[in-house]
């Protein structure tokens, strides 16, 4: 009896994980794909360093507003590993999306994430962040990056993903 509980529990435990796997996900905004094998693309980002598939992830949770703050893993771990500019941009915005200016204060070090993300996106060759730079004078080593944050904020809107 017991070796039959032992089986059954196993059989149980093995379909479970089979099953979890195989995550599907739809994107009910997101017309020209209505169905996306997530667990692969998420493969080819985090151990191919694919820009197509990372591209591709990033539609499917920025277009999907429950998955938005989900991508900032992928983002932050795809900018550090494989460098890649754009990445480094939705770090950025990622932070400025987290903390909206409305009323709550991004603290000095979070802000200081944040710009260095910003001054790294442009170090990488992303275009809209050394305009961002160029146009708030923003250095990188300053103490205070709060600063930076409010006049970004206050000049640019949220959110920035859209004008990346």
């Amino acid at each position: 009896m017991k070796i039959r509980l032992i089986i059954l529990s196993l059989f149980i435990a093995i379909v479970c994980l089979c099953n979890a796997q195989k995550k599907y996900v739809k994107i009910s905004n997101y017309n020209n794909y209505p169905w996306k094998f997530e667990t692969e693309l998420k493969k080819k980002v985090l151990y191919k360093g694919d820009t197509i598939a990372y591209e591709e992830l990033k539609k499917i949770y920025l277009d999907t507003v429950e998955l938005r703050e989900d991508f900032f893993s992928y983002a932050l771990l795809f900018s550090k590993k494989y460098g890649y500019s754009q990445a480094y941009y939705d770090v950025f915005t990622c932070f400025m999306d987290f903390y909206p200016y409305k009323g709550r204060n991004m603290d000095n070090e979070t802000a200081s994430m944040t710009i260095t993300f910003l001054l790294d996106a442009a170090d990488h060759g992303h275009k809209q962040a050394k305009v961002l730079i160029q146009k708030y004078n923003i250095i990188r080593g300053k103490k205070n990056n709060r600063k930076y944050i409010k006049r970004i904020i206050e000049g640019e809107g949220l959110p920035l993903y859209w004008k990346g």
